[in-house]
């Protein structure tokens, strides 16, 4: 079984563009637009790393990061934005 990739952004360009790279790689994604759907697939089947937005229309990403860091503390995350500050880098 290989790595298994979560792209969570609302955008559905930077999903569509993520998705196409990584597959081309090997590696098996699926993407979210909003928080909830994602946090009910992990749930239920973990993802080995998220590609996570900080802007979402129906969660803060950093509310998300909380729960992952409590529920999921192997996963890896990295955060993407285009809306970054240097307080939430921090």
């Amino acid at each position: 079984m290989g790595v298994r990739i979560a792209i969570v952004d609302d955008e559905a360009t930077v999903c569509k563009r993520l998705t196409s790279v990584l597959e081309v790689e090997g590696f098996e994604t699926e993407a979210f637009q909003t928080a909830k759907p994602f946090l009910d697939r992990m749930g239920r089947r973990a993802f080995d790393v998220v590609f996570l937005d900080l802007s979402l229309p129906d969660m803060n990403g950093m509310q998300v990061l909380s729960q992952l860091k409590a529920g999921c503390e192997d996963v890896e995350i990295i955060i993407i934005t285009g809306q970054g500050t240097i307080e939430s880098a921090v």
